[in-house]
């Protein structure tokens, strides 16, 4: 049985979710409706509708043309970024995974064969 506690004021709990995405979990929840106040009201403000339309309330224009100011000049020339290598392992030091089997050749004691049989 896990326990949770919940700080409603300081909108803390253990579980910590409230603090990694801003939203309230179950644990919060119960405990608002509990109380009963309402959910809404321990919302980030971030997350409201309201805040959502008065962010995009005004309207976004274009940049013209003429606006811009690009000085390129046929000289420049653009190269690729230096990559250094990464160093290699060498083979007979690689690591192998845990699925290969490695099978050394036995000795028959009947017929004094080295093979797998």
């Amino acid at each position: 049985k896990h326990e949770y506690w919940v700080d409603l004021l300081s909108r803390y709990y253990t579980c910590n979710n409230w603090g990694i995405d801003g939203f309230s979990c179950r644990h919060a929840i119960t405990s608002i409706y509990c109380k009963g106040d309402s959910v809404y009201s321990y919302i980030e403000v971030a997350f409201l509708a309201t805040s959502f339309s008065n962010t995009y309330s005004h309207g976004i224009t274009a940049i013209s043309r003429n606006e811009i100011c690009l000085d390129v000049s046929d000289k420049v020339e653009i190269l690729p970024p230096y990559v250094k290598r990464a160093p290699d392992r060498p083979r007979d030091k690689r690591i192998e995974s845990t699925g290969v089997m490695r099978y050394t050749a036995h000795k028959c004691r009947k017929c004094h064969k080295t093979d797998r049989h």
